[in-house]
């Protein structure tokens, strides 16, 4: 309570930020976040349930609601649209206002709205996007891309005159000084072997999307780099740079790969070269894996990858300063994962939880995971053993604790669907005793462009840092 009252203290509701830094916790719902802080605290030999992530210690909380124009429940490319441009959209749709037709190619023209990125740029900042997806996925794309369909990564459909979303971030009408992520094979012709993997790039175009992006910058220091070691050599010089690590998306934080750098490693690099050109900056951080883990019901791997996010926004604050720059960390959107059952205090998370006498009684007597899925890619292995009058799966010798393992699910489903219920805004810096309350999604967005005097607030009288 000390600590609250001395920040009350001295808080200063005036001053504007120099710099703001966006994290996007893909997927990281309200149980993923406690899941997270447990396994967090239970990795230093604690019980796990009073440790706290490092944002969960920022001074401002709030929640966004994350539904769209047409769906309760909204997926990467709506909601992505929602943070970033302060548009809420049709699902499949990125960079497009809700007039659009999804898959639509005809219902586009017109409907573009702008990412914050692109209006930051027109400010005279620098900006970057750093991503464990590939950077043609839904929630990178919405910085700088505009289609009815978030499928259309690498080419579209015959007379549509829509670019596919790989050559709109090559040919984007703002430049990026910095892009970290995955996905080179969305950049190559199908033609072409990447030297590192060994795989075929998709272009049938015929277009190497790769060379044109280094002949685009071929005037200045800029950099392309598809290995970790590289990505760390960099000079912080460097005017513009492109790392793309892994020919689609990256892989989960327990690679095995010493090429692939982490999230902390490129979000540190991507602060070490915006933070050298004496401009103001703005930042887009993407913990992509979360979802992915949550999609394939691997509860671990989500916790794990939200830990990964964690690190990379400690490494953050660490280079920055709460006088001029705002930190805002929030999810695009939550997931049916819940943490249930009774389980004994300090028990790990990703173990079983065994009935009690006095509490909880099961039918079956079987134990189960105090993680669990609505629906998914598990379901079917539980409903055939109920079929087969066999009762739930046994999980007596199965190692819950592994990674790969899926959590158990009811509906089955080839990947889990995203959850519809909010998700949590944690905000430091300047302007973000604004974050306060419940908003809709796009309040993240104006929260923003307002801290930093840009768009409809760059007037004058807006006070700067």
């Amino acid at each position: 309570m000390k600590d609250a009252i001395d920040l009350a203290k001295k808080l200063d509701t005036t001053t504007m930020a120099k710099n703001i830094i966006l994290f996007i916790g893909d997927g990281m719902s309200l149980p993923t976040v406690t899941g997270a802080r447990i396994l967090k605290g239970q990795k230093i030999e604690m019980p796990g349930e009073e440790k706290f992530l490092s944002f969960e210690q920022f001074p401002y909380v709030g929640m966004s609601k994350t539904y769209n124009v047409d769906s309760q429940v909204a997926d990467c490319a709506s909601t992505a649209t929602a943070l970033l441009t302060g548009v809420k959209t049709k699902n499949r749709m990125i960079g497009l206002n809700g007039k659009a037709i999804p898959g639509d190619c005809t219902s586009a023209a017109g409907k573009e709205v702008d990412s914050i990125l692109k209006v930051a740029k027109n400010a005279g900042w620098n900006v970057g996007i750093v991503t464990t997806a590939a950077l043609v996925n839904s929630t990178p794309a919405a910085a700088y891309a505009h289609t009815p369909e978030e499928k259309w990564t690498y080419t579209v459909p015959g007379g549509c005159a829509v670019q596919d979303i790989a050559t709109q971030f090559v040919r984007s009408d703002f430049d990026i000084d910095v892009a970290l992520g995955g996905g080179r094979s969305f950049f190559m012709r199908n033609t072409d072997t990447d030297p590192d993997s060994g795989t075929k790039g998709k272009r049938t175009d015929g277009v190497d999307l790769i060379a044109e992006w280094k002949n685009k910058y071929s005037s200045g220091t800029s950099r392309y780099v598809t290995k970790k070691a590289d990505l760390l050599a960099l000079s912080s010089s460097t005017n513009y740079v492109l790392g793309m690590f892994h020919p689609d998306d990256m892989s989960y934080n327990d690679r095995k790969s010493s090429k692939e750098p982490s999230l902390t490693e490129m979000t540190e690099t991507a602060l070490q070269l915006l933070q050298n050109k004496n401009k103001q900056y703005l930042l887009v951080v993407e913990g992509a894996h979360i979802n992915t883990g949550h999609r394939e019901n691997k509860a671990g791997q989500a916790l794990h990858e939200t830990l990964a996010m964690d690190a990379a926004v400690e490494k953050a604050m660490v280079m920055t300063s709460d006088d001029d720059t705002m930190v805002i960390v929030t999810a695009d959107h939550g997931h049916t994962m819940t943490m249930a059952g009774y389980p004994c205090r300090g028990q790990p998370i990703l173990g079983k939880v065994y009935a009690k006498e006095d509490f909880a009684q099961y039918c079956d007597e079987l134990p189960y995971t105090q993680l669990g899925y609505s629906n998914g890619p598990s379901a079917p292995q539980v409903q055939q053993s109920l079929k087969d009058g066999k009762g739930r799966p046994r999980l007596d010798s199965v190692d819950t604790e592994d990674l790969d393992y899926q959590a158990q699910s009811f509906i089955p489903l080839a990947a889990a669907t995203h959850g519809g219920e909010d998700v949590q805004i944690f905000a430091s810096g300047p302007m973000s005793h604004l974050a306060q309350g419940v908003h809709d999604q796009t309040y993240i967005n104006a929260l923003m462009l307002y801290a930093g005097c840009l768009g409809r607030h760059s007037h004058a009288s807006c006070k700067q840092y």
